[in-house]
């Protein structure tokens, strides 16, 4: 069971993740966000990779960027560390 924080939800997510072996990334994955009630019977996954998702591709964080062309398209912005 993978626990995260709203407030920390990137920091959480990675911390957890990078915790398991090559074969639990192979199972099914249930979340928890702590201090809050909830069964994960598929709901709280799906919240879980939209909050992700969302934050990963948020510019304001700085993993992504816009393209040049519009603000539609992404590129990695190559301050981030990541590039």
């Amino acid at each position: 069971q993978i626990k995260v924080r709203r407030k920390e939800l990137l920091r959480d997510s990675f911390t957890n993740l990078n915790k398991l072996s090559a074969t639990d990334m192979h199972r099914y994955f249930r979340f928890e966000f702590i201090g809050e009630e909830g069964i994960d019977a598929g709901g709280l996954a799906r919240e879980f990779y939209e909050l992700v998702s969302d934050q990963c591709f948020n510019v304001d964080f700085g993993l992504f960027e816009y393209s040049g062309v519009d603000n539609i398209s992404y590129q990695i912005n190559p301050s981030s560390g990541i590039a």
